[in-house]
């Protein structure tokens, strides 16, 4: 008599044999004791688990330094500690095979978790899972489960622009090309540093040249920060019943560089370029009916700003990756652009907790630099 095969047995479990070859499947089964014997009743997800573990257990035994079944169970069922999780992640970037097991593993647990596509007419019609259990058993046992021959076993890595950098388990630095010493450390840290030139901001400011007005509106940016281009765009709250504005740039000695022409816009940006690496002042006069009102006005701070100088503005420009670019930024100051890469690289890293500690770091250092 020819038994029925694990695939019949399969479909058979889950209702997807139909028309005649269901009605033979069911006849064979009604009268071979064997075939029934294949599909024990009584099983459920802890024990397809179970069965599981066993073989994935014994191959992971037989390749050292891999993924131990407990760690990876930990892991898809999320049970598994924050620096257990971290230091999984950075296995799974690193060794194929380990993260093939682990999806293998998440589509299993999601398989068992799933209602039966059809009751079960009867008492034979029993769980799938122990036999699916000793198939993926058998072929995690069956197939090669070596690690890349040329990739380096990371104690620290992260995604960053679709490529792999990290570190080592000496500390070295593996994936990066330039700023090494600056990404080893936010990689081994969790830090990045940020730079605010001082003096940029101030508490409270005196007037160029205009007394205060009975009205007030604010400059809105650039105000006590560095800025990239060397052209900026100088932006400003609008005024009611103003027909134009003005605005004017000044160096540190109060000489004016640059103004530019009455403007309906509530933004201007000069047509010639500022200097790089020097610092300026501006304002910004709003013109109507009565009398003419500058912005800022005591108690508001000077509206001071500087230009990043050009080798950092070039460094900037050469840097690969979130990573290096959020270091770069904060070296030059640039709150604003370093917390946007950061995010950029917690997409890429979803759950990192080594990105979380990165960015928020860097959140403290801009707000401190802010209220100084």
């Amino acid at each position: 008599m020819e038994h029925l095969s694990f695939d019949q047995l399969a479909r058979f479990r889950e209702g997807a044999l139909h028309g005649a070859e269901l009605l033979v499947a069911d006849d064979h089964l009604a009268v071979c004791g064997d075939c029934r014997a294949r599909l024990q009743p009584g099983s459920r997800a802890a024990k397809n688990w179970a069965e599981l573990g066993r073989g994935l257990r014994a191959s992971a035994l037989a390749a050292e330094p891999h993924i131990a079944f407990e760690s990876m169970q930990a892991f898809v069922d999320g049970s598994a500690s924050q620096a257990d999780r971290m230091r999984l992640e950075t296995h799974l970037l690193e060794c194929p095979g380990c993260r093939e097991e682990v999806d293998d593993l998440k589509s299993f647990a999601a398989r068992l978790e799933a209602p039966p596509q059809s009751p079960a007419r009867w008492n034979r019609y029993l769980i799938f899972g122990p036999i699916a259990a000793m198939l993926l058993a058998g072929l995690f046992l069956m197939r090669p489960h070596q690690p890349p021959a040329t990739a380096p076993a990371l104690a620290i890595a992260l995604r960053d622009s679709g490529n792999t950098v990290g570190l080592d388990r000496q500390g070295r630095l593996v994936g990066a090309a330039a700023d090494g010493d600056a990404i080893a450390a936010a990689l081994r840290e969790g830090k990045i540093s940020v730079n605010v030139p001082e003096g940029l901001r101030t508490s409270r400011s005196v007037l160029l040249g205009r007394p205060s007005g009975e009205s007030r509106f604010r400059v809105l940016s650039p105000v006590g920060e560095p800025v990239l281009q060397d052209t900026p765009e100088f932006r400003w709250e609008p005024v009611e019943h103003a027909r134009a504005y003005k605005v004017q740039i000044f160096d540190p000695d109060y000489q004016l560089i640059a103004s530019s022409p009455q403007i309906t816009a509530t933004s201007w940006t000069p047509d010639r370029p500022l200097t790089r690496g020097k610092r300026y002042v501006w304002q910004v006069t709003a013109i109507g009916n009565g009398p003419a009102i500058t912005a800022p006005q005591p108690p508001d701070p000077e509206a001071r700003f500087e230009v990043v100088a050009a080798a950092e503005a070039g460094a900037i420009q050469q840097a690969a990756g979130h990573l290096e670019l959020a270091i770069r930024y904060a070296h030059a100051g640039l709150c604003r652009e370093a917390l946007s890469e950061i995010d950029g690289l917690g997409r890429e890293n979803n759950g990192s907790a080594l990105v979380q500690q990165m960015y928020a770091g860097l959140a403290a250092q801009c707000g401190s630099a802010a209220q100084r």
